[in-house]
């Protein structure tokens, strides 16, 4: 079997494994809240306390990824998709508040592991030249996956106990562990973590844009979907509608980001991606058209994803293959440090302010983080080779 070959029969077997994992993902998603909120009556305090643990993984993921770097990166892999599978299936027991809350925290475990481990693989069985395009189809087919979930809670609905619809969704994270059982032995060593943490000063660049890309994306996750509901006056119905065309889009048009960003380069294409998404967060502050606000809502997410494919193939670029990991671990770590302040922030300055000023400082975020870019373009990358 020629090398091209064995690259894309191992890509596929990982797509699928991602795919059947997204799969079991969206239904969670999709029945978490009505599960959490008939089965355990919770108040609105209550219920951000289950949201909050959902993050902790995140800011704990660099020593979970160093306490784990025995394992080969596809046992990790395969780990962390049985990890999200007990966690899914032990909602099917009576469990108290504090129960929930438990495994909770061990499927948001697995996912926050298994999604880095997932581009780290990605990334080191993939051609230098075509890394960003893998990562575009990887996340295309975890976006129709996605549609695919809902769409089967949406036809269970009803018809099965929300219990037995999580006990499905970990059987598909049980079907994504199954593919990739026949990667081969030799391949193990690929993209092996690093043993221990890992802070290094010359990977600085990475971390503060990792952590201006998440505290952009809280401005989008919380407050664009509370302007659209709250301030324009839409139902969850026509936001739900607004999300399917947005993750069709994404199943089209994610291959073919992921494609340019390896003709431009991910400098580049960060610093366009940061200029309009600068636009697009001015037009959520003085804009209140409805229809032209679904336009922005939908070039807004899908240009998210840009932000998370380049700066994964960033990594792979200008850092040593057996620090990819460990790094993409400790940008996440700082910047859900941070960013878990953003709703905050952003909240005080809506009351006070009015709802024009979380996007003002979502605005200057992208204008500090393009100004990142655009430094970066004319350094022609990280300073990878000076010293720590």
């Amino acid at each position: 079997m020629g090398d091209e070959q064995k690259e894309r029969r191992l890509f596929r077997l990982i797509w699928w494994s991602s795919f059947c994992w997204s799969f079991g993902l969206a239904m969670y998603q999709g029945v978490i809240g009505k599960y959490a909120i008939d089965h355990f009556q919770l108040s609105p305090l209550a219920y951000g306390w289950l949201d909050s643990v959902r993050e902790w993984p995140g800011l704990c993921l660099v020593i979970l990824l160093a306490l784990l770097s025995r394992l080969s990166m596809r046992w990790l892999w395969v780990c962390s998709l049985l990890l999200t599978a007990v966690g899914l299936w032990l909602h099917a027991w009576s469990l108290p508040f504090l129960g929930l809350l438990g495994i909770t925290l061990l499927t948001s475990t697995g996912v926050h592991v298994g999604a880095v481990v997932r581009d780290t693989l990605t990334m080191a069985w993939a051609k230098p030249t075509v890394r960003a395009r893998r990562l575009g189809q990887m996340a295309s087919g975890s976006a129709a996956a996605g549609l695919l979930g809902l769409g089967a809670v949406a036809l269970l609905s009803g018809t099965l106990p929300l219990k037995v619809q999580l006990v499905i969704a970990g059987c598909w994270s049980v079907g994504g562990a199954i593919f990739v059982i026949p990667l081969q032995q030799k391949q193990d060593d690929e993209g092996l973590l690093r043993r221990g943490l890992l802070f290094r000063w010359r990977y600085r660049s990475y971390y503060g844009l990792a952590l201006l890309s998440a505290l952009r994306e809280m401005v989008t996750l919380t407050f664009a979907v509370f302007l659209l509901l709250r301030d324009i006056g839409w139902t969850e119905r026509e936001l739900a509608l607004l999300l399917a065309g947005h993750g069709l889009l994404a199943v089209i048009l994610r291959p073919w980001v992921g494609a340019w960003i390896d003709r431009v380069g991910e400098a580049k294409a960060l610093a366009v991606n940061y200029a309009v998404v600068t636009v697009l967060f001015l037009g959520y502050g003085w804009v209140r058209e409805a229809w032209v606000l679904a336009l922005i809502f939908v070039m807004d997410h899908l240009l998210t994803a840009l932000d998370e494919i380049a700066l994964s193939t960033y990594v792979s670029k200008w850092v040593q293959q057996d620090e990819w990991a460990a790094t993409l671990a400790m940008g996440s770590t700082i910047a859900h440090a941070f960013a878990v302040l953003m709703p905050l922030v952003g909240g005080m300055l809506w009351l006070t302010l009015g709802a024009t000023a979380p996007f003002l400082l979502g605005a200057t975020v992208t204008v500090i983080a393009c100004a990142v870019c655009v430094r970066l373009t004319h350094r022609g990358g990280n300073t990878v080779n000076s010293k720590d």
